[in-house]
């Protein structure tokens, strides 16, 4: 198994699980195939065990991996795909909130952020999202709020 982790930011056990999610879903890792155990991977990596540890137990939390004590950690089929998005949703809400306070504290309407995002997320460049998103214009819709 691959594993480039880089100095951006993003916790190391963040970076190993995508890595393993792309892993995952290019075929470079199959159903059934072990990954390295924690004692092995950790001083390849330069990491700290705990850090395959939280990795590997997101993996297992999310239905894509399964540990069998003693026996190691395989790469299982997700038959729960809505608890894999669910996990991963719910990794990403603090950061999703984060957002949407900037962007209210910058008068960025959801909408312009909404299309940046999915801009990117289709493979946009920055500057091309940026202006696609600069571009977007909706009418402001009152949402109710809770207090």
């Amino acid at each position: 198994m691959e594993v480039v982790l880089e100095d951006n930011g993003m916790p190391i056990f963040k970076q190993l699980i995508g890595i393993i999610n792309a892993h995952i879903k290019t075929g470079k890792l199959k159903v059934g195939d072990r990954l390295p155990s924690e004692l092995t991977l950790a001083p390849i990596l330069d990491v700290n065990e705990q850090t395959i540890r939280r990795a590997y137990a997101a993996l297992r939390s999310a239905g894509v991996l399964k540990g069998r004590l003693g026996k190691g950690t395989y790469v299982i089929e997700n038959k729960n795909p809505a608890k894999e998005l669910a996990y991963h949703l719910n990794e990403m809400f603090n950061s999703v909130q984060l957002l949407l306070v900037e962007a209210k504290l910058r008068n960025v309407e959801a909408d312009a952020l909404t299309t940046m995002m999915i801009a990117l997320h289709n493979g946009a460049t920055r500057k091309q999202a940026i202006e696609l998103a600069a571009k977007s214009r909706s009418q402001k819709r009152e949402v109710p709020m809770q207090n």
